[in-house]
């Protein structure tokens, strides 16, 4: 016998995409796109790191799908590879992405719970399994535009890394810590 449930947030109406203006989609949806293209750089850059070909890299990373677990396995292996300065400066870009990575997840899975037309700011919501606790992020026109640039950042960053161009060494890391203001 089938007894319904309540679930974290179920009281909370759905949206319709007629509540947000065509621009924010368009913003949102690029920043996915772009954070797909850099989840294959991290591909290849594993790839790079361990020195193997296009076949055997994809054998390897087919069943990977976390990026999370990428970083975790770049960080790994950018060890092996550097020391010093470029040690902390990979480390220090792949900090970024794992913050882009927390952010891409939330426009994917978190909820939309408020939409303020006068200061263009939406927020969501996710409620944390185990915690018992939601975390929201609030975005605007200003730090979606910095998501993004912060993406085509770490985009060149690592197919500069995989080409084997030195000029991966003069992209500076732009955090975005204050993007989202979490809470």
């Amino acid at each position: 016998m089938f007894t319904p449930k309540k679930f974290n947030n179920d009281d909370l109406p759905y949206w319709p995409a007629s509540a947000f203006p065509d621009e924010y989609f368009h913003v949102v949806g690029e920043i996915i796109v772009r954070f797909s293209q850099l989840d294959r750089e991290l591909d290849y850059c594993i790839w790079c790191l361990l020195d193997v070909d296009v076949k055997s890299g994809s054998a390897l990373l087919n069943k990977i799908s976390s990026t999370a677990v990428k970083i975790e396995m770049i960080s790994s292996l950018v060890k092996l590879h550097f020391n010093g300065h470029d040690l902390v400066f990979f480390t220090e870009h792949l900090g970024i992405v794992k913050s882009l990575n927390e952010l891409r997840n939330g426009f994917v899975h978190d909820y939309p719970i408020s939409w303020v037309p006068s200061t263009k700011e939406i927020t969501y919501q996710r409620h944390i399994t185990g915690w018992g606790q939601n975390k929201t992020h609030t975005f605007n026109d200003r730090n979606l535009q910095e998501v993004l640039d912060s993406l085509y950042h770490e985009l060149n960053f690592f197919s500069a890394f995989r080409r084997n161009d030195y000029s991966w060494k003069t992209y500076q890391p732009i955090h975005v810590k204050e993007v989202g203001k979490a809470s």
